[in-house]
């Protein structure tokens, strides 16, 4: 596991599912590019303001496509704006408890 996946708290079992989704997304390649990566975030049924926030901050370096961090990073907010929480980067460190998982149309997760 990662550093960044632990400093996140990715369990395993995301670990597995995460870097599972990510392989078919970018192909096997080392990104998934923005198109693939979007629609496969809009499964979340966010609104549109939130996927962008949350695009906005997986892709940092704003290079429209995401790494397997940026992924585990984006669906990680995803489980939070889901709840209710913010999406930010401060939100993920300071969390308390079980992160809620992303939920996503069409695609089941544990």
């Amino acid at each position: 596991m990662s550093s960044f996946a632990e400093r996140l708290r990715i369990q395993p079992q995301e670990v597995q599912l995460f870097t599972s989704w990510f392989r078919e997304l970018s192909g096997g390649g080392n990104r998934i590019p923005a198109q693939a990566a979007a629609g496969f975030l809009k499964k979340s049924e966010l609104p549109k303001d939130k996927l962008k926030q949350i695009w906005d901050i997986a892709d940092s370096k704003r290079q429209g496509s995401l790494d397997l961090d940026g992924l585990y990073l984006a669906l990680r907010l995803v489980g939070l704006a889901q709840n209710g929480l913010e999406p930010t980067v401060a939100t993920c460190t300071s969390f308390q408890g079980t992160f809620p998982g992303p939920k996503l149309a069409g695609i089941s997760t544990p």
